[in-house]
């Protein structure tokens, strides 16, 4: 092939350009020896799409679940917000079970909080 750059035979609908990841198309190069006179004189393209309900309002981070947390020691829990003016921050130490407030409003766009682990009967515990 003389112009390995050259990407062709994508059409998209106004419709599907609006889910379309911007700068995501490729040209793949599948490795068969003289693809370009035994297979096909075009590479085939390959582009990202996001399709759904977008971004969710709220993304925690960490710690995100499962993790052994010792008491007394100090964790910054961090999340991602979407359209959240503020968060309310819970705990678990008994998988979800009952839940305790460690924060009743926190602003979302600072995207973090320190919190000190405290003492329990289990050491293991969520964030949510």
């Amino acid at each position: 092939m003389s112009n390995s750059q050259f990407i062709d035979h994508q059409l998209l609908s106004s419709e599907l350009l609006a889910s379309y990841v911007s700068n995501s198309t490729q040209l793949l190069k599948p490795g068969i020896s003289q693809y370009g006179n035994t297979t096909s004189d075009h590479y085939p393209v390959r582009s990202r799409f996001e399709f759904g309900l977008g971004t969710p309002p709220l993304l925690l981070l960490s710690p995100n679940g499962g993790e052994q947390l010792s008491a007394s020691t100090v964790r910054t829990i961090t999340w991602m917000a979407n359209g959240v003016s503020t968060v309310k921050l819970e705990y678990s130490q008994d998988d979800g079970a009952t839940w305790q407030v460690l924060t009743s409003s926190v602003p979302a766009a600072s995207g973090q909080y320190t919190w000190t682990v405290p003492r329990s009967r289990r050491r293991r515990g969520a964030c949510g």
